[in-house]
């Protein structure tokens, strides 16, 4: 099966929803002019390549999540893979902070 950009696109609107409860990426100001969201993930194409991405202020500015340019086949999975671990861990917060509650360590020595 042929992967697409927008079904990369569409991984990463799941895992924005999965950490942040929507999929915005943009908002706008008072002046009604766009500024990006930070912390949320975007998709970056150039080059004939895609990378995962997070913005990190307002102004548009990102970090990259992924090292290097991947085909969309690639990045399709590491999203995927990403998305799987969050929902297959989604209890273990409850878990921890009911751990740290019994003065439970996880740190090895």
């Amino acid at each position: 099966m042929r992967i697409t950009k927008q079904m990369v696109q569409t991984q990463i609107e799941y895992l924005n929803r999965t950490i942040f409860g929507d999929a915005e990426t943009y908002r706008r100001d008072e002046q009604g002019r766009w500024q990006s969201i930070p912390e949320r993930y975007i998709l970056d194409h150039s080059y004939g390549g895609y990378k995962l991405c997070r913005y990190c202020n307002e102004g548009g500015a990102c970090l990259d999540i992924t090292n290097y340019r991947m085909t969309a086949r690639e990045l399709y999975y590491v999203v995927t893979g990403i998305n799987t671990v969050l929902r297959l861990d989604a209890h273990k917060p409850l878990l921890n902070s009911m751990a740290y509650a019994e003065g439970v360590s996880h740190v090895r020595h």
